[in-house]
């Protein structure tokens, strides 16, 4: 096939000043602006008095002479403002202008999603960045809808979150943020009463005035989990239901007009994650930091998944008498602990008990806290696996007994959320200086040199684990060419790179795919670097990793 150029964005775009829908845009954007100024000046006037609400004013008013006008007395009266204001008269300065900085750019962000939603209800050809356009660009070089269904299943997407100490944000000013957000969402989606103007009104200034009294910053030193904490926060925001929507959307595009073929889209767009994995330079992240972010990933996706099937229980409250159901949906709902009358002629949701059931189980396993208790008790899934069996065997009963669109609903999305997140949320790489790698390795092939013929004794992190093999040598030495060291005194060194091995290796309890991968180094290791893949390979093996996850549960 030919290769085809694809039109950039900026060579379709009109000219802005020539499009009625920017010009409009750009109005609503300057409306919104001046609401959520207007509403932070009254603020600072209640709250800080009016000689700081005028004092405010005045720099505002001589900044936009100076820099719309190029006015140098201006910008002579800014300077003598500035140099006269006191420690105090600073500190409120900068709050005001930094909030409204923040109020500005909620407002541009809203424009933003204003003229995309504009684009995309225009009739015609499908616009630049649009999933419409990329594929009929697809088709238009040659590519069915099976050569890309078989195409994504073998693509993998990754975007990785990384911490940054200058960018860490509170989840107490992003929460009222987004509040804020909705608001102005909502004022321009919705037709309000003059009573309902008035309450938007009035939840706008109490979200302004709560952010004004809210730190944007914490004045205690953040730790690792923290960081992790607030990294987790956007699965909240935007993956946990943004992700499995993209799939579901690309799948369904893809199935257009080719009812013969039609197919699911494999789960290609998988998160990863550095914090509380990323071990180069930051001495905090250590081996119990690892395991910590773990068991916080596991936490969020896993609580998500209860509150989803919580929500889905309530929703199929499909009769017996009134719908068919699959013989495999049958033998679930017979497995379930619900034994209330009420439900006794609902499959569907004795079903969803019991899978609600299973999963709190698992989530007792793997240490994660759970607010609402299930029906009775259950075994927990032995992997996601099962998980994902139970929820497919609800899709197709429903889709087989001429329900089909309720299978499309919240059904849908949360077997795509599974199929994404897994148990472990997020790939998490766990990244070391290479120098740090080439360490270990020489450790651990000191001690895969020393073995006893018939294999009844080694200190081979291959075969048993570092732990295993200090029990069977009872912490002592082999006399082997190790050196006479035993694991327990390799295990002392400095370096804490061997117990980073065994997280990897108790890795297992976070399930899914993928939950952590090894082997990131922060310089290139050259020649070491398939030994340290092999080295790490053969003991997170021996530590029990595919008990768990499978093969593929810890990358090197």
């Amino acid at each position: 096939m030919s290769p085809q150029t694809m039109p950039s964005e900026t060579e379709v775009r009109p000219n802005r000043m020539e499009d009625p829908q920017a010009l409009e845009a750009d109005a609503r954007l300057r409306e919104d602006i001046r609401l959520l100024g207007r509403i932070l000046g009254d603020t600072v006037r209640d709250q800080e008095g009016a000689d700081v609400f005028d004092l405010v004013e005045r720099i505002r008013q001589t900044s936009i002479r100076f820099h719309r006008d190029d006015d140098k007395p201006a910008r002579r009266e800014l300077e003598l403002i500035l140099d006269s204001m006191s420690i105090s008269q600073t500190v409120r300065i900068v709050r005001a202008f930094s909030y409204f900085s923040h109020l500005a750019n909620i407002a541009e962000d809203q424009n933003n999603i204003r003229q995309m939603r504009a684009r995309s209800s225009a009739a015609g050809t499908p616009r630049p960045g649009t999933l419409a356009l990329t594929l009929s660009h697809a088709r238009a070089a040659g590519f069915s809808g099976a050569d890309l269904r078989k195409f994504f299943a073998e693509a993998l997407v990754s975007p990785v979150l990384t911490a940054h100490p200058t960018e860490v944000r509170r989840k107490s000013t992003i929460d009222r943020e987004m509040e804020i957000a909705a608001l102005l969402d909502r004022r321009e989606r919705v037709q309000l009463t003059p009573e309902e103007a008035e309450a938007s009104d009035e939840q706008l200034r109490r979200a302004v005035l709560t952010l004004w009294k809210t730190n944007l910053l914490r004045r205690t030193k953040l730790t690792v989990l923290d960081e992790v904490a607030n990294g987790l926060s956007f699965y909240d925001y935007t993956f946990l239901h943004e992700v499995p929507r993209l799939h579901c959307t690309l799948e369904d595009r893809l199935n257009e007009g080719d009812s013969a073929a039609q197919g699911e889209v494999g789960s290609f767009l998988r998160m990863g994650s550095w914090i509380g994995g990323d071990r180069d330079g930051n001495p905090f992240v250590t081996a119990e930091v690892t395991r910590g972010t773990l068991r916080l990933q596991s936490s969020r996706v896993l609580r998500f998944y209860l509150e989803e099937l919580h929500l889905l229980g309530a929703e199929l409250s499909l009769a017996a008498h009134l719908a068919d159901v699959s013989k495999d949906l049958r033998a679930l709902a017979e497995r379930s602990p619900d034994t209330s009358p009420h439900r006794s002629g609902e499959p569907y949701r004795l079903a969803v008990s019991g899978i609600y059931a299973r999963l709190t189980a698992t989530a007792a396993k793997l240490d994660v806290e759970t607010t609402r208790p299930p029906v009775g008790a259950a075994a927990p899934y032995a992997d996601v696996g099962e998980f994902k069996a139970d929820l497919d065997t609800l899709y197709r009963s429903l889709i087989s007994n001429n329900s089909r669109v309720i299978a499309r609903g919240r059904l849908r999305h949360l077997r795509q959320a599974v199929d994404c997140f897994g148990f472990h949320l997020a790939c998490l790489d766990i990244r070391q200086n290479s120098a740090v790698h080439e360490r270990t390795v020489a450790e651990l092939r000191r001690g895969a040199d020393c073995a006893v013929v018939g294999r009844t004794a080694q200190c081979t992190a291959a075969d048993v684990g570092l732990r295993q093999v200090q029990r069977r040598n009872g912490g002592g030495t082999c006399g082997l060419p190790c050196g006479g060291r035993s694991p327990r005194q390799i295990r002392r060194r400095r370096d804490s790179s061997m117990h980073h091995l065994h997280v990897q290796g108790d890795v297992r309890h976070a399930g899914g795919r993928a939950a952590a991968e090894g082997g990131r180094p922060g310089r290139p290791l050259g020649p070491q670097r398939d030994q340290y893949r092999a080295a790490v390979r053969d003991h997170r093996g021996s530590a029990g990793v595919e008990r768990h996850h499978g093969p593929d549960a810890v990358a090197a």
